[in-house]
């Protein structure tokens, strides 16, 4: 027996029914398609530019480098924004460390040259004074001979002698302070903390 739904013209009218409904879906997903694009564009699409041949104009500044060395990292990049102050390149230390110890060396050896200084002056003045002290006892025993040689008690000539002894020391004592003078000027007045070299 047959049934009248699996006859031919009710088949080829089912499976047209169903390639209907197929196309309708296909239309409805293609509809739905263009709208989700349409939105896209309206809302996102129209503002972003695609170009071939664009290029940003905008200040450029040449960086200088305050000293030489290896570059160990570059924390910048091209076209990035930099604020004054920021690291652009990052240098190995070697070259600064030495240049670090060189400067510590030289502050030391400023510093010793500042105490021997110190030391001179003092010696200087303790000389000055050893100096001031045998010329009291030379113009003691140039005014006794004088005395003595006056009276005919002595030779004229000792006198002579001692009074030359006076003036040698006079002098040697104008230099010794001419030399302390000098050698404090040289370490200055601020003792060796305010020494020039030092600072």
């Amino acid at each position: 027996m047959i049934s009248p739904d699996s006859t031919p013209d009710n088949a080829g009218k089912a499976g047209a029914d169903q390639r209907r409904r197929n196309l309708w879906i296909l239309a409805g997903v293609v509809l739905l398609g263009l709208l989700v694009y349409g939105l896209w564009w309206l809302l996102i699409g129209q503002e972003r530019l695609e170009v071939d041949d664009a290029y940003v104009e905008g200040n450029l500044y040449a960086v200088d480098a305050r000293t030489t060395g290896t570059v160990a990292a570059i924390p910048a990049y091209d076209t990035m924004r930099v604020e004054a102050g920021s690291t652009l390149v990052m240098l190995r230390g070697e070259h600064a460390g030495r240049k670090l110890q060189q400067a510590e060396a030289q502050l030391a050896q400023a510093r010793q040259n500042a105490l021997a200084l110190v030391h001179e002056i003092q010696a200087s003045r303790s000389k000055e004074a050893a100096l001031r002290a045998n010329l009291n006892s030379a113009q003691q025993k140039a005014w006794r001979l004088r005395a003595s040689a006056s009276a005919g008690a002595s030779e004229d000539i000792a006198a002579i002698t001692a009074a030359d002894a006076v003036r040698r020391l006079q002098a040697e004592i104008s230099a010794e302070s001419a030399h302390s003078a000098a050698l404090t000027a040289q370490l200055g007045s601020a003792g060796p903390a305010g020494n020039p070299a030092v600072r």
